[in-house]
C-alpha cells in the first residue's frame, strides 16, 4: 500500500525507511540500544565517585583550584567543565551527567567516521556504532558524573586523527593526533595508553619512511610539550593507586579484550553462516585503520595488565581501559560488516542487542547499594538539633588514618553529601574497619557524640561494618543505635 503524500510526510517515511534498510537497522538499533539504557540510570542518585565531582563543582573558581590541587590533581579539566554545567536549573544529578551524556554521543559520531574508513563504508560505520553503543564499558560512563565518556571522546577523536595521518599524512593530522591525545591525558592519565600504542605502531609503520618518522617526531613532541603542565600530577599517581584490589589473573585479559555482547554478537553469526568470507574479512580488517585499532585495543591492556601482575601498582581496572574497549568494539563492528549473505549478519545484530538488553535488565541499577539520595533524605528524617553524625567515608583515601583530623579533608571525605547535605556535622570513620578496630571507634565515638544523647550511623559497606560499629558504640555508652 502506498505511503500517504500528505504534507510530504509519506515521502520522508520512505526515505526513511529506505535508509534504514540500506544500513541493516543498525542506527535504529543502536538508538534503541543507547536511549533505553540512560532512561534508566540518568535520574539515579549520584555514587560515591559521582559525589567527588560535585563537591569540586559546588564551590568557587578558587576553591575548584584548590581542591583540585590537594586532592584531585588530574580532574582539573573536568571539574571546570563540570563546575560550567553545575549552575544549570534543574537536578544535579541531570546538570553534572551532561557533559558526560554529550561526550558519549559525539564517540558514536567519531566510532561512526572510524568504522566508515576503516571498513570502507557507511554500513562499517554504522555497525561500529551499534557494537559500542550496545556495550556495557560505554553506557555506564556516559550516565555518570566522571571524567571517563569525555576521555573516551578526546581518545577516539586522537585514534581518527592518527588512521587520517597513516593513510594522508600531513603536519595539521600529526598535531591534531596530539592535541586530542593530550586532552585525553588532561581528563584521566591513564588515556595516555592509548597514544603510547598508537605511537608504538607508527614506529613500526613508518620505520622505513623517514618522512612519516618526522611527522610522528613533530606529534610526539606537541603531545609531551601539551603534558609538561602535569608533569608533578603524573609522577604523584603511584601514590594513590588503588592497592587494595587483588592481583589480575590472565583470564582477565580475555574478559576485558572480549566483552560478552561482542562474542554471543559473532557467534550467532558465525557459527550458523555456511562459509565465512576470507576475503572479505580480509579487506575489511587488514586496513591500516584496522591495525591502528587493533594496537589501540590490545596494547594498554597488556600493559595495564602487566604492571598489576609484577608489581604492587594496581591499575587493572576496566575503565582505565576504555579507549581499549570501544577499539575492540569497532574492530567487531568491521568484522560483523564482513558477514554475508545478510541474514547472518543481522543475527549478529539480534544477539548483540539481546546479551545487551539482558544485561541491562538483570543490573537495572549500576550501584544498588549506594543510594545516597534516599539515605540524605531518611537521616534529616531521623535527625533532631544536636545529634551526633557519623559517615564511615566511602572513599578509599579515608584509611589514612591521620589526615582525618584534616578538615579539608575531612570535607573531601564526606563529599559524597555535598550534592545531599545532612543537618549535622560530619564526623568521618574509614572505609575499612575490622574487629580489631575497637578501641579506635569507641574514641571516635566520643570525640564525635561528645555532650549528645543521640548517634546516627551511615554505611554503604556491608552489614559487618555497621555492626562493629554498633558495638563500639554501644560500649561507648549508646544504649541503642540504629542504621
Amino acid at each position: 500500500m502506498p505511503l500517504p503524500e500528505a504534507c510530504g510526510d509519506g515521502r520522508k517515511m520512505k526515505k526513511l525507511a529506505d535508509y534504514l534498510r540500506r544500513n541493516d537497522w543498525a542506527p535504529a538499533c543502536a538508538f534503541v540500544v543507547f536511549a533505553s539504557w540512560l532512561a534508566v540510570h540518568l535520574p539515579h542518585s549520584f555514587w560515591r565517585d559521582e559525589g567527588i565531582t560535585s563537591w569540586l563543582a559546588s564551590g568557587s573558581w578558587a576553591e575548584l583550584l584548590e581542591r583540585t590541587r590537594r586532592f584531585a590533581g588530574w580532574m582539573l579539566l573536568h571539574g571546570a567543565l563540570s563546575k560550567l554545567f553545575y549552575a544549570l536549573p534543574g537536578p544535579a544529578e541531570f546538570a553534572l551527567r551532561l557533559p558526560s551524556l554529550a561526550a558519549a554521543l559525539v564517540s558514536l559520531r567519531l566510532a561512526f567516521l572510524i568504522g566508515r574508513k576503516a571498513g570502507k563504508d557507511a554500513l562499517a560505520g554504522w555497525l561500529a556504532v551499534l557494537c559500542l553503543a550496545s556495550m556495557r564499558m560505554f553506557e555506564i560512563p556516559a550516565s555518570e558524573a566522571r571524567p571517563y565518556a569525555l576521555t573516551l571522546m578526546c581518545s577516539l577523536a586522537a585514534a581518527l586523527s592518527f588512521i587520517n595521518l597513516a593513510d594522508e599524512g600531513g603536519r595539521k593530522h600529526a598535531a591534531l593526533w596530539a592535541i586530542f591525545s593530550a586532552c585525553a591525558v588532561y581528563f584521566h592519565l591513564m588515556a595516555g595508553l592509548a597514544a603510547a600504542a598508537q605511537a608504538l605502531y607508527g614506529l613500526w609503520l613508518w620505520r622505513r619512511d623517514g618522512d612519516g618518522m618526522k611527522r610522528l617526531g613533530a606529534g610526539l613532541a606537541l603531545f609531551a610539550l601539551l603534558l609538561l603542565p602535569l608533569a608533578g600530577v603524573i609522577l604523584y599517581f603511584p601514590a594513590r593507586s588503588v592497592v587494595f584490589l587483588s592481583q589480575p589473573r590472565p583470564w582477565d585479559i580475555f574478559k576485558l579484550l572480549f566483552p560478552l555482547e561482542i562474542i554471543c554478537g559473532l557467534a550467532a553469526a558465525f557459527l550458523f553462516v555456511p562459509k565465512p568470507s576470507a576475503a572479505a574479512l580480509k579487506d575489511r580488517l587488514l586496513s591500516v585503520g584496522a591495525a591502528v585499532l587493533a594496537a589501540t585495543w590490545l596494547l594498554p591492556v597488556l600493559a595495564l595488565f602487566l604492571v598489576s601482575y609484577f608489581t604492587d601498582l594496581r591499575v587493572f581496572i576496566s575503565r582505565y581501559a576504555m579507549a581499549s574497549t570501544a577499539s575492540g568494539a569497532i574492530l567487531a563492528g568491521l568484522a560483523i560488516r564482513a558477514i554475508e549473505p545478510r541474514k547472518f549478519r543481522l543475527a549478529a545484530v539480534c544477539g548483540i542487542m539481546a546479551v545487551s538488553a539482558g544485561r541491562s535488565a538483570v543490573s537495572a541499577v549500576i550501584h544498588p547499594d549506594e543510594d545516597w539520595r534516599s539515605a540524605a533524605a531518611e537521616a534529616n528524617a531521623l535527625l533532631r538539633p544536636g545529634d551526633a553524625f557519623v559517615l564511615q567515608s566511602p572513599l578509599v583515601e579515608s584509611t589514612d588514618r591521620a589526615g582525618l583530623a584534616d578538615p579539608e579533608k575531612r570535607k573531601y571525605l564526606c563529599s559524597i553529601l555535598s550534592p545531599y547535605p545532612v543537618r549535622a556535622e560530619c564526623s568521618v570513620i574509614p572505609v575499612f574497619i575490622t574487629g580489631s578496630d575497637g578501641a579506635y571507634l569507641q574514641d571516635r565515638i566520643a570525640g564525635a557524640a561528645e555532650g549528645k544523647d543521640r548517634l546516627l550511623f551511615m554505611s554503604a559497606e556491608k552489614e559487618a561494618q555497621a555492626e562493629l560499629f554498633s558495638e563500639a558504640a554501644l560500649k561507648a555508652g549508646f544504649s541503642r543505635t540504629r542504621f
